[in-house]
C-alpha cells in the first residue's frame, strides 16, 4: 500500500516542462510525488487489471456494459 500523506500539499496540477524548465514548486511533497512516480504509475496499472479480471469499468464502475464508456473498456479488454 502506498503511503498517500506525503504528498499531501503538493502543487495541483497540471505540471508543465518547457524547454528543460520545471513549472512547479519544489516543496518536499512534490519531490516525493516525482520520485514515486514509477511507483503510482504501476499502481495505476494493477488496479486497472484487478477490474479487467473482475468485469468492472474503471471509468463509471459498470459491471453490464451498458455505457459508451464501457463499450470502450470492453474492446481494449478483448485485445
Amino acid at each position: 500500500m502506498i503511503d498517500t500523506d506525503k504528498y499531501e500539499g503538493h502543487t495541483e496540477g497540471p505540471w508543465t516542462v518547457d524547454e528543460s524548465l520545471m513549472r512547479f514548486a519544489i516543496t518536499s511533497a512534490n519531490i516525493e510525488l516525482v520520485k514515486d512516480a514509477p511507483l503510482l504509475l504501476a499502481e495505476v496499472k494493477r488496479l486497472r487489471y484487478a477490474l479487467l479480471i473482475h468485469n468492472i469499468c474503471p471509468t463509471c464502475h459498470d459491471t453490464n456494459g451498458e455505457d459508451n464508456c464501457c463499450k470502450e473498456w470492453r474492446m481494449m479488454k478483448n485485445d
